[in-house]
């Protein structure tokens, strides 16, 4: 009885739903709306990563809060976008180097990545009050 366990080097097939819902997302973050492809989908990603320090530190100054809570918020975000611009100019994504439409790039930033700055905005804002010290 030759039983063999899967390696990392095993192929899968992905189950046909899933398959369908990544060529949805393929289209929706490289090709939509057609036209030229000016960007590389990793530039997106990096200017939302590097640009959430700046935007919350805005969201400080718009909301004139400068409470622990934001303080601490802004440096965790902040040095995360930091590491991760180091990592993108150290290690860089292969698969994040393809080139996008504008389109793509809007879908990309607001389907996605934007919804990370909702965070920042609910607690610098005073919107949402958290129940614990």
């Amino acid at each position: 009885m030759s039983s063999q366990a899967p390696t990392a080097e095993t192929a899968y097939e992905a189950p046909g739903w899933a398959q369908a819902i990544r060529r949805v997302t393929d289209h929706m973050v490289s090709d939509f709306l057609g036209g030229p492809r000016p960007w590389k989908f990793a530039w997106v990603i990096n200017f939302q990563k590097a640009g959430t320090f700046v935007f919350l530190l805005a969201l400080m100054a718009w909301y004139n809060n400068t409470s622990a809570a934001a303080w601490v918020y802004v440096a965790m975000q902040g040095s995360y976008g930091l590491v991760w611009i180091l990592k993108d100019v150290a290690f860089p994504d292969p698969s994040w180097q393809r080139r996008i439409t504008i389109g793509g790039g809007i879908n990309a930033f607001v389907g996605v990545l934007g919804w990370y700055w909702v965070f920042g905005w609910l607690l610098i804002s005073g919107t949402s009050q958290s129940d614990y010290p």
